[in-house]
């Protein structure tokens, strides 16, 4: 170095300037190796923490994509499961619909049915008249016949001139 030739040629009386100036300028070469090799020993424990760091970057990452699409996943069911519940309510309500049209048919077809058995009742009641009125003329006409044949026995006797 320049001061160790300045040592060799230079003066006896600054020898001692010089040797402490290299002394100086070795203790601050041995200090700035010390504080290379911790820099060096710092920058080597940064990057291993830096690779660790990356690594746990790439899992989360990883982790965070299959949980997206995870939700993605969950999300488009939702969705179906949606669609779904709305047509079955629309379903639904046509179904009510349909109910609803088939009760007041079946009020009317009933309504219906008591009309026609109140009309059958009637039916029934004046046949039943009828049927009572048809046995009292066929009495009459028993009793007819009778006094006819009792008439037709005694032919000496004739109601009818004109037979």
């Amino acid at each position: 170095s320049t001061l160790e030739k300045e040592l060799t040629v230079g003066a006896r009386d600054a020898w001692p300037a010089y040797r402490a100036a290299v002394a100086k300028a070795r203790e601050e070469l041995s200090d700035v190796r010390g504080e290379l090799k911790t820099s060096v020993k710092a920058v080597s424990k940064l990057q291993r923490e830096l690779a660790q760091k990356s690594v746990q970057l790439q899992r989360m990452t990883h982790a965070v994509d299959v949980e997206l699409e995870a939700r993605q996943g969950l999300e488009a069911r939702l969705e179906e499961q949606q669609r779904e519940y709305f047509e079955a309510t629309r379903r639904l309500s046509q179904a009510a619909e349909v109910e609803k049209a088939l009760r007041k048919e079946l009020g009317a077809v009933s309504e219906e049915l008591r009309v026609v058995e109140q009309r059958e009742a009637a039916s029934k009641k004046l046949a039943s008249e009828m049927e009572e009125e048809l046995k009292a003329v066929a009495s009459q006409v028993k009793v007819a016949k009778q006094a006819v044949k009792l008439l037709s026995s005694d032919k000496k006797r004739r109601f009818w001139p004109w037979r």
